[in-house]
């Protein structure tokens, strides 16, 4: 979505916001007026231009959505100074309101699309959508983009799953050269963090990878389990031993006799580069005779689940496991909470990791369907004290205290960190991966 999308603003991996449509923005001395100013000759993909008029009406509307309410409830009206200018009054101060308009969630977009179920998505990226099915995303370079235009003028990303063949029914022997690989399927036991993991839908044999170049990062996230606090049917003795006993440890032990590991890192916190999260064991107490667990088709967490429901039926536990696709999983948060005991989840950081990670705690709806109502109003509080007081540069390292404390509670478990891995054909040139997974197509090309 990067790719055909842009925001008002961009954000550094360290936290610094850059210009992106705006090309300047202020806020009076309270940070409860942000002013915006508009680049000339922005174009959506369908031709039509950007304007102050087009974002004002915009804003509006995302702030009437269930998605953006914690984030927009200070919102209290957007003014059109002139054609490429404009004024959002707060209710509240809001010291980092310009970085949360960095988010993805806040692409600049025609209003009348949020109304539309057309599959022709219009930006104003760098990338414009060329056509669209469930298996083939066509791109082509935005030549009226207001920023450096793409190396690469088209693209085509192949949505390729486990059992896709082509039409003289074998599988390609490498992949296409921009699209992601996924080494999983043998069930061969392999050692900690060599087997890579990096999207849902592929699925290639190991020697489809021998002729390609690869990078590899763990990605900035986790995968975790909640003891739902909106079903408490855990006490807080027994959230803490079965912390200990699903570890991240127990669990990869459990997958290794399986002989199902996948690539990734013990998590102790949130993300990698927080301090890890020391917890008491506890002695065993009596658990429920019976849980049940929900969890989603996430390669990793589907693996895990199993593992999980060995572990805990090894201790004499019944256990119920309840899978759901994506989209009903996050629907089933948004409606209402969750029937299960226990929630397995995960998370990954955007470009924009200071407030991508504010909007994890602040708006996620699985994470605020299982922490239960008090904890969530609690939460909400103390991540509204930080946007008020502190730089979004700063965000981080706030937030580290109250991820750490939701670990403590024994509300939140994380288990692991992911390993993505990117592999391409070696006759393309600056290929970098981002913190999805993907490449960045818009600096890729070939010297041929």
């Amino acid at each position: 979505m990067r790719q055909v999308h842009a925001c008002l603003v961009s954000m550094s991996r360290d936290g610094e916001l850059k210009p992106d449509i705006a090309h300047h923005w202020e806020a009076d001395e309270r940070f409860r007026k942000w002013s915006f100013y508009i680049r000339p000759s922005v174009y959506f993909h369908d031709g039509t231009r950007v304007n102050a008029e087009s974002i004002a009406t915009l804003l509006m509307q995302l702030k009437e959505r269930d998605y953006y309410r914690s984030e927009l409830d200070h919102l209290e009206s957007v003014e059109v100074n002139h054609a490429l200018g404009l004024t959002v009054s707060l209710s509240r101060s809001d010291r980092g309101f310009a970085a949360l308009l960095s988010d993805l969630k806040y692409s600049i977009q025609p209003p009348q699309q949020l109304e539309e179920s057309d599959l022709n998505v219009v930006g104003c990226g760098v990338f414009s959508l060329a056509d669209q099915s469930s298996s083939l995303l066509n791109l082509s370079a935005n030549e009226r983009y207001h920023g450096l235009r793409s190396l690469t003028d088209h693209v085509s990303i192949w949505s390729v799953s486990a059992n896709s063949q082509h039409s003289n029914g074998h599988r390609p022997k490498n992949p296409a050269s921009c699209e992601q690989a996924l080494v999983s399927g043998s069930r061969v036991n392999e050692p900690y963090s060599k087997k890579v993991i990096s999207h849902p839908e592929i699925d290639l044999e190991n020697e489809a990878l021998s002729s390609t170049t690869s990078r590899a990062r763990i990605e900035d996230g986790c995968m975790f389990m909640i003891f739902n606090q909106a079903k408490p049917s855990l006490s807080f003795a027994q959230r803490s031993w079965l912390s200990q006993m699903l570890s991240g440890e127990k669990v990869w032990q459990q997958l290794v006799r399986n002989q199902d590991t996948f690539g990734a890192e013990f998590a102790s916190s949130f993300f990698p580069f927080w301090h890890n999260v020391k917890r008491i064991h506890n002695r065993a107490v009596e658990l429920p005779q019976e849980l049940k667990i929900a969890y989603y088709n996430h390669p990793g967490i589907l693996r895990s689940a199993k593992a999980v429901k060995q572990i805990l039926e090894a201790k004499g536990i019944g256990v119920t496991l309840n899978l759901y696709d994506f989209d009903e999983f996050v629907g089933k948060a948004i409606r209402g909470p969750f029937d299960e005991d226990i929630v397995m989840s995960s998370l990954n950081l955007d470009d924009n990791r200071q407030v991508s990670a504010l909007l994890f705690f602040l708006s996620d709806p699985v994470l605020h369907a299982g922490i239960g109502d008090d904890v969530s109003q609690w939460l909400k509080a103390e991540l509204n004290k930080i946007r008020a007081d502190c730089r979004p540069e700063k965000y981080l390292t706030e937030l580290e205290q109250i991820g750490s404390l939701l670990i403590h509670e024994g509300i939140v478990s994380p288990m692991f960190h992911h390993r993505q891995t990117l592999s391409f054909q070696g006759i393309l040139k600056g290929v970098e991966i981002t913190t999805w997974g993907w490449p960045q197509i818009r600096d890729v090309w070939s010297a041929d």
